[in-house]
């Protein structure tokens, strides 16, 4: 039997009763395709139609009131690629949120005044009454025992005055408090390189059939994989695939240098200075920008 996929919804998804059917299952589906540490994701509206099981039609409709409604932020891709969405809780449902973490701060501090006003009566009221005149002098000074007890040195003993007096005041309600978590760096997700090799070769079959997929060639996709989220899915590269194919000069339709075509590669591709050629539109300039 298949095993199951899960994926995590935010608990407001469920208390929001402004939302369709439609919409949860689309916003689902959405969520269904985010990494581990973002709300952020770039599923095609193809993906997400086989997902929730919607026309395309029906899912961009869903969308665009999931954006109305504060679920949902749009933005349009870099060329003709998937959008990216992310995903937000709505404000209206934040005050709940902000109501309980107030009230876990309130007790924090009560329990640290709880601590000082009984650090102040183990002061006032210790086992021991003294006196300023029955008081030992801090050096070379033994408390006074009790019969058939030794005559132990006190513990203060050998303190300078400024260690003496910072354990005399009551404890300070500010080191009750939660300390503040610090958020743990995102961990960019492995790159499938053999998963985008096939996708090249399955889109481009035309260009150059790479055998040996060699570790300097490994490096500089992973480079480009890592140096931007929205290249972290495989939807983003198909689209970039597609997009290449629609050049002209890239796919050697038109001659060259030289008067050769001039064909690309997936090596060539994933160089830093042709993959910012690519995606700022310079091989495809006869094209509507």
């Amino acid at each position: 039997m298949e095993e199951a996929k899960f994926a995590l919804l935010p608990i407001e998804v469920l208390t929001d009763h402004r939302l369709t059917l439609i919409e949860t299952r689309v916003l689902g589906a959405i969520l269904s395709f985010r990494a581990k540490n973002t709300n952020v994701s770039w599923p095609s509206r193809e993906s997400i139609s086989e997902r929730c099981g919607y026309s395309t039609g029906t899912i961009s409709n869903a969308t665009k009131t999931l954006v109305k409604k504060g679920w949902l932020r749009k933005k349009k891709a870099v060329f003709n690629g998937p959008n990216e969405y992310e995903v937000t809780v709505p404000e209206a449902h934040k005050p709940a949120l902000e109501s309980v973490e107030s009230h876990r701060t309130s007790e924090v501090h009560q329990f640290g005044e709880e601590c000082a006003n009984q650090s102040s009566e183990v002061h006032r009221s210790g086992d021991v009454h003294r006196t300023d005149e029955h008081e030992p002098h801090r050096t070379g000074e033994h408390i006074p025992h009790r019969s058939g007890e030794p005559n132990l040195p006190r513990r203060d003993q050998g303190r300078d005055q400024g260690e003496e007096e910072a354990a005399s005041r009551p404890l300070s309600t500010e080191k009750a408090t939660r300390p503040t978590p610090v958020p743990s760096p995102t961990k960019t997700p492995q790159c499938p390189q053999e998963e985008i090799l096939a996708l090249y070769h399955e889109i481009l079959p035309e260009m150059t059939v790479h055998r040996d997929w060699t570790p300097t060639r490994r490096k500089h996709l992973a480079a480009r994989w890592a140096s931007d989220t929205r290249r972290q899915n495989l939807d983003y590269w198909k689209n970039l695939f597609e997009w290449i194919r629609e050049s002209d000069f890239l796919m050697g339709r038109v001659t060259g240098i030289g008067g050769k075509p001039f064909r690309c590669s997936l090596e060539w591709i994933v160089n830093q200075s042709n993959f910012t050629k690519i995606t700022e539109r310079k091989y495809h300039e006869d094209r509507a920008a």
